[in-house]
């Protein structure tokens, strides 16, 4: 289909400007790439890291030394040129005040050991594939044991490795968890163990507990597989390798990230190993994914010769006290829709339950002019929440200064010779600015006061600038649509205070978010799970705009608490509702119920959140983050979800995005953690998927919601000296033997949090915010998403044939059906990827099992098993891709490549591998067109036999009797 040039160029600056906002949402960094240089970056120490001036001194030796190994490694692109170091509140040393510097917006983390991954580092990606990721954790142990480089490798590299991952999304070259240790290889005609540079030599070994080592020479011939005890272990003496970063860092001569230069077989990419970074980044070299970045790409930071990357280290020290400026929008536009009640329900919600006892807050109103109405003033008791909730502005009147207003909180947080460093300034507003200075102006200012500004925003149009304004200090933005079922403003409130705090160990979670509509007798109503591990401090809040609801919350074993009890209190001022759940709340499901007494239209909604129990006992908490998947048309943002129970992966929930959308219903989009579509890693309790359903320009909002009794996987990590195998024990391969445990929590959860926002405009229309156009939103530009989870399981060379499983993607990226896949055969992956001509594709009568031209739903499990054109005994390789295409002719890119062979080596089983049902009863059962073929003939013979019999009657009925001419032509029949 030829694409409708106008709406093409109206997408491509959409996706441009989703992608622009989103990035930035992820997590707030400040990193910045200029000259080569790394600057701003942030590493922190968590809290619990005992005060240790070896552990700084290793900690800036590593990022010294990375620093010139990174710009070598990066062909003279990058290196460190400015990094802070913040260190715990608790710590007594002499060091300088932080300024903007938050533990939650650190890029590297230095943590206990004992982490998801034992001492190991690690990073946090959600995407990759060239987009940045969360951060790189670190652990004190790695920094400050011995044991640990020899384990892991030199730190310097091992920093490098990680950097790679978190900053531009590179992915492991070496076998991870679960995923095949080994692989035939076309190339070699022979099982190679996975690793990025084919050159990298070593032997494959079975080691028994008593230290026996026992190398693996031979194939089972009944799986095709190395017994599954055999391991690889790579000899750092006979490698010359110079590649990967990605994959063996601790051999002494890998300085490089592998390539695609074929002319250099020591640094040249591998692209048949079925590892990770092939798997999702499309066979690419990790210096192709690197050098297409924002830091490289288009000639960016261009290669520098003679420049000194020795790093310019600071070390400050976390800011003890909480200080919050809220800075309340008063102008006249907030005499509209109510915005001024839900400015102060909001505040006030803020000051009552959201901030905690050790903290000091200030407000200030702001209108055409700005105004300080309650000065810094510390939260010691509820008689000090009390006044400063009763100092909130009633009236509004001006334009709108958000500049002023920020200005006028900097200058109140540096009252009585105070530092504004480390300090929140939330700002609520409803608004356009109309009134200089506006906030862009005052940024600087802020900046150098080192104060973090975040931003809430109730308006159908917000300036554009308020999510980067935000970001760039450090803050969050949130934004509410002020429909009658957002609950956005309310899940700021609850988010954005605990965000920022150093020991979230016993924040509040939030179980519950609902708002609602309206009218006299309308209801709403509706259960919350509190778990076992929180009850503390349970209360109920809920808002209205007109008359009190009658309310009801309803204990698991029946208890009744009402207005009538001492539970409840309302306060009509504000309009708002609390019912405190005193001591601990009982366990198991609470229900709700808010019914309108009001004659009137109102909205109304209601939050849960609850403490844990214990501090110690951590709860399930769950962090969510935005991105844009690309920069060109067809826009595709993904949406996350990391569901954690202290350092542990929570799978098997529910997990629901809720979209708030201009100009439609809010979306349910469900997130998934199977491992395909969005989601790159299975059952790791990151759950994602992609939202496509724009409904026009304007600012969309993200609601998080889990539910269900889930599992608890957790890990149990070997000792830091098991393992170490090579004979010069200086580059040792560590055997890791962690074992997965999984615990089926017992109760259900329910949980509720802020995604964030992001924003989707066009200059070109007349205005930032109103809808598509209709033909706009029916034009289908998505193309199945890239399946990433191609594997052989099972293979026969007697019978040909070839057994090949992967999950269905979709028609629009990951949703509804595809219509039509399409098999490729190559003999090896270079003519695969250059599409040469022994590449071939498999039709419908080669397949028998599995139907080509009917895909499943997307996220099914889909088995094909294919016939090959092999003559008997003759050895053949196979490289295998598959794409699928949708029902206007959109094609998804070729997938994840899988290899195997006939004759090279035995016939392989996949230990998963269950044959599938059909093929059970009937190995050549016939496919959905072949049966269309047979019921096309059978049609034809019914309407054959139906002429007879009516040609019959009509000869008997003229008493004439067929002669055997007449008899013949019958019989034979037309067809």
């Amino acid at each position: 289909m030829e694409p409708c040039r106008p709406v093409l160029t109206i997408y491509l600056l959409l996706a441009y400007l989703t992608a622009k906002q989103t990035q930035a949402i992820t997590r707030p960094t400040a990193i910045k790439l200029e000259n080569n240089g790394y600057t701003k970056v942030l590493f922190a120490i968590h809290q619990d890291v005992t005060e240790s001036q070896p552990l700084l001194d290793s900690i800036k030796d590593m990022i010294t030394k990375s620093s010139a190994f990174m710009y070598t490694a990066t062909q003279k692109r990058a290196y460190f040129k400015e990094v802070t170091i913040l260190v715990p509140s608790t710590w007594t040393g002499s060091y300088s005040d932080a300024t903007s510097e938050v533990y939650t917006n650190a890029d590297v983390v230095v943590e206990k050991a004992g982490s998801r991954y034992g001492s190991e580092p690690y990073s946090r990606t959600y995407s990759g594939c060239g987009r940045a990721g969360i951060r790189v954790y670190l652990t004190e142990a790695f920094m400050t044991s011995s044991s640990a480089v020899t384990q892991y490798g030199p730190r310097e590299k091992v920093l490098t490795h990680e950097w790679a991952h978190f900053r531009w999304g590179v992915f492991d070259e070496y076998p991870q968890e679960g995923e095949q240790k080994f692989y035939f290889s076309p190339s070699t005609g022979k099982m190679e163990a996975v690793r990025c540079n084919i050159e990298i030599y070593g032997q494959i070994y079975i080691r028994y507990p008593n230290g026996t080592l026992i190398f693996c020479r031979d194939l089972d011939p009944h799986t095709g597989r190395f017994p599954d005890d055999c391991s690889y272990r790579p000899d750092a003496r006979r490698t010359k390798s110079v590649s990967s970063i990605m994959d063996r860092v601790s051999i002494r001569s890998i300085v490089d990230f592998c390539d695609d230069d074929q002319s250099n077989t020591a640094k040249v990419h591998n692209r048949e190993a079925p590892n990770k970074h092939n798997r999702m980044c499309g066979q690419r070299s990790t210096w192709a994914v690197i050098s297409e970045t924002e830091d490289f790409k288009e000639g960016n930071n261009r290669p520098r010769d003679g420049i000194d990357t020795t790093p310019t280290i600071k070390i400050v020290k976390a800011t003890t006290k909480r200080r919050v400026a809220l800075v309340l929008d008063t102008s006249g536009s907030m005499l509209n829709e109510d915005k001024l009640t839900r400015l102060r329900q909001t505040a006030s919600n803020f000051i009552m339950n959201g901030v905690d006892s050790d903290a000091d807050v200030g407000v200030v109103s702001f209108s055409s002019t700005a105004h300080i109405i309650s000065p810094m003033t510390p939260i010691q008791n509820s008689s000090a929440r009390h006044d400063l909730k009763l100092s909130l502005p009633r009236t509004a009147l001006g334009g709108t200064s958000i500049g002023k207003g920020v200005r006028t909180a900097l200058e109140m947080l540096k009252d009585n010779g105070e530092n504004a460093s480390g300090s929140a300034i939330v700002v609520l507003t409803d608004g356009v600015e109309t009134v200089p200075p506006f906030l862009k102006d005052v940024l600087p200012e802020v900046k150098q006061a080192g104060a973090i500004v975040s931003i809430m925003a109730f308006s159908s149009d917000p300036d554009d600038n308020f999510a980067s304004s935000a970001t760039d200090t450090g803050g969050l933005f949130y934004y509410d649509s002020n429909e009658a079922g957002s609950t956005s403003l309310g899940d700021a409130v609850f988010d954005i205070y605990t965000t920022f705090r150093h020991d979230r160990q016993d924040n509040a979670v939030q179980l519950l978010s609902r708002a609602a509509g309206l009218v006299k007798g309308d209801n709403i109503s509706g259960e919350v799970n509190v778990d076992v591990d929180i009850g503390r401090d349970t209360h109920f809040f809920m808002t209205y705009l007109q008359s009190e609801p009658d309310v009801t919350i309803t204990s698991p074993t029946g208890r009744i608490y009402k207005k009538v009890y001492p539970e409840y209190s309302c306060d009509n001022e504000f309009k708002t509702i609390k019912v405190a759940i005193p001591e601990i709340a009982e366990s198991g499901r609470w229900k709700y119920s808010m019914t309108s007494t009001d004659s009137d239209y109102q909205k109304v909604s209601i939050m849960v959140v609850s403490r844990p129990v214990d501090p110690k006992r951590a709860p399930i908490r769950v962090e969510t983050s935005i991105t844009s998947s690309n920069t060109n048309w067809p826009a595709q943002v993904i949406l996350y979800a990391d569901v954690t129970k202290s350092i542990h992966p929570v799978t098997g929930l529910r997990v629901q995005a809720v979209v708030d959308r201009p100009f439609a219903k809010p979306y349910i989009v469900h997130l998934l953690d199977n491992g395909a579509g969005a989601d790159i890693t299975k059952d790791d309790g990151v759950y994602s998927r992609y939202f496509t359903k724009f409904s026009g320009n304007g600012r969309y909002s993200v609601r998080i919601e889990v539910s269900g009794k889930g599992i608890l996987k957790t890990y149990q990590h070997p000792s830091n000296t098991d393992g170490f195998l090579l004979e010069d024990h200086l580059h040792p391969e560590p055997i890791v033997r962690r074992s997965v445990f999984l615990y089926p929590l017992s109760s259900p959860v329910s949980r509720v949090t802020s995604g964030g926002a992001f924003v989707v405009s066009h200059p070109n229309l007349t205005k930032s915010f109103m809808p598509f156009d209709p033909a706009m939103l029916k034009r289908d530009d998505l193309a199945p998403v890239r399946i990433t989870d191609l594997k052989v399981m099972k293979t026969s060379h007697q019978e040909g044939t070839v057994v090949l499983s992967w999950t269905a993607p979709g028609d629009d990226i990951d949703y509804y059906t595809a219509q039509r896949y399409q098999i490729r055969i190559a003999p090896n992956a270079d003519d695969m990827i250059n599409d040469h001509p022994t590449v071939s594709l498999v039709s419908q009568k080669d397949v028998l099992f599995g139907d080509l031209g009917s895909p499943k739903p997307a996220g099914s499990s889909e088995v094909f098993k294919l016939k090959l054109n092999v003559p008997p005994l003759t050895n053949a390789s196979f490289v295998f891709s598959i794409r699928a295409i949708d029902d206007v002719g959109n094609w998804g890119d070729n997938s994840n490549y899988a290899t195997t062979a006939f004759g090279f080596v035995p016939d392989y089983t996949d230990p998963d591998y269950v044959a599938p049902e059909m093929e059970k009863s009937s190995p050549t059962g016939p496919s959905s067109s072949q049966k269309l073929v047979i019921s096309g003939v059978v049609g034809c013979l019914a309407v054959l036999l139906a002429l007879v019999i009516m040609a019959s009657l009509v000869l008997f009925k003229c008493g004439r009797k067929p002669n055997y001419a007449d008899e013949k032509k019958l019989k034979g029949g037309i067809v």
